[in-house]
């Protein structure tokens, strides 16, 4: 995974936009993509919320243009389709998903939809990051956060799309760019779940 996409939505996601804005130059002056730092700071949507993703593109596009033309054909998809999507991409991410969904199902049925649909339907599937780049960023948007619970999750989700022991200790360490504190979180519930999954 890019690290500097990485620090990208990282600083986003703790609301340090004028440091992200100048991660967004230094990776885009390495060759970073404006499709692949388009795409980091949209999937700040389902983990950090439409306000710091808002707050964040408008930032990223004043130093580089991040606007786009092309359509996906997931924006036409309808909601049945991308409902099939998205249960197929939330049991690749973790087959814990049915439980996490009845658990939500029980406070508000509409939830479901919205995570099923629009956060695996839809943002996990866009073009220009891949299901393994998508966890990896999960993961550090959600250690900033201070999300253990949800933090686990992804961890495991992103071993289980074939993030290598060494992409998701990578990112973990490039979380040293925003906090020590922040990097220590997410080694810790690293090295508890890894011990977990291999005793």
């Amino acid at each position: 995974m890019e690290r500097r996409l990485i620090l990208i939505a990282a600083l986003a996601a703790a609301g340090r936009f004028d440091d992200m804005v100048e991660a967004v130059r230094a990776a885009h002056d390495d060759g970073v993509s404006a499709a692949a730092i388009r795409e980091a700071i949209v999937f700040l949507v389902p983990y950090a919320g439409w306000p710091t993703a808002l707050n964040a593109l408008l930032a990223a596009n004043a130093v580089v243009s991040l606007t786009t033309t092309t359509t996906d054909p997931l924006d036409t998809a309808d909601r049945a389709a991308r409902r099939e999507l998205g249960l197929t991409t939330a049991r690749t991410v973790n087959d814990r998903f049915n439980r996490v969904a009845e658990n939500v199902a029980a406070i508000d049925p509409a939830l479901v939809d919205l995570l099923t649909e629009g956060a695996y339907g839809y943002v996990y599937n866009r073009a220009g990051l891949d299901l393994v780049q998508r966890e990896l960023l999960a993961v550090a948007i959600l250690a900033v956060q201070g999300h253990d619970r949800q933090l686990l999750y992804h961890l495991r989700g992103a071993a289980n799309v074939g993030a290598t022991p060494d992409d998701i200790t990578g990112t973990i360490e490039a979380l040293a760019d925003v906090s020590d504190d922040i990097r220590e979180r997410g080694r810790r519930a690293w090295n508890d779940l890894y011990r977990r999954l291999n005793p």
